[in-house]
């Protein structure tokens, strides 16, 4: 199952294995978090040009209407300090921060990413599944918007209680 990760973390994977656990090993599944569901879309669009197979896109907490104005992005710490769900403390997810986030100008500008229905178009044409989970007091996102947009060619789960990490 390739797995693409958030804004600097690393081995984050963990945290949904229970959203994951019937696909952690197919190979025909891609997955992406936060920022790395732009890489996951853009691996599955790959794997259909080059005739490669594929049979799910599971995207969670793609970031979709960011709100994030006003966060440093050189400073990963606050930024998942935001992302944390108020009743969890940041030292869930301390583990798997990294202090420098490598190719940050390429996060940059994953961040800035605007997502189209005609992205998913090709790939509800050649028969992938796509599933997204988002969180419903999610601080970084718009959950209702992005619930809207991608309802409408994909199986959509929002977890009203839970914020960025879906737990």
């Amino acid at each position: 199952m390739p797995y693409f990760g958030g804004f600097g973390l690393k081995g984050e994977s963990a945290l949904f294995k229970e959203i994951l656990q019937d696909d952690m090993t197919n190979p025909y599944v891609a997955v992406g978090f936060d920022v790395g569901c732009v890489e996951a879309l853009s691996y599955v669009q790959d794997c259909i040009r080059f005739k490669h197979r594929v049979q799910k896109l599971i995207l969670l907490s793609p970031l979709f209407c960011p709100l994030l104005d006003s966060v440093d992005y050189e400073n990963v710490q606050s930024y998942w300090a935001l992302g944390v769900q108020p009743t969890h403390h940041f030292d869930t997810i301390k583990p798997y921060v990294q202090n420098h986030t490598p190719m940050l100008t390429k996060q940059h500008a994953l961040f800035l990413f605007e997502w189209e229905k005609e992205m998913f178009d090709s790939l509800k044409k050649n028969g992938i599944e796509i599933n997204v989970y988002l969180g419903g007091i999610d601080p970084l996102i718009e959950s209702t918007e992005a619930l809207d947009f991608f309802k409408a060619f994909a199986s959509v789960w929002i977890y009203r209680h839970f914020a960025h990490l879906l737990c």
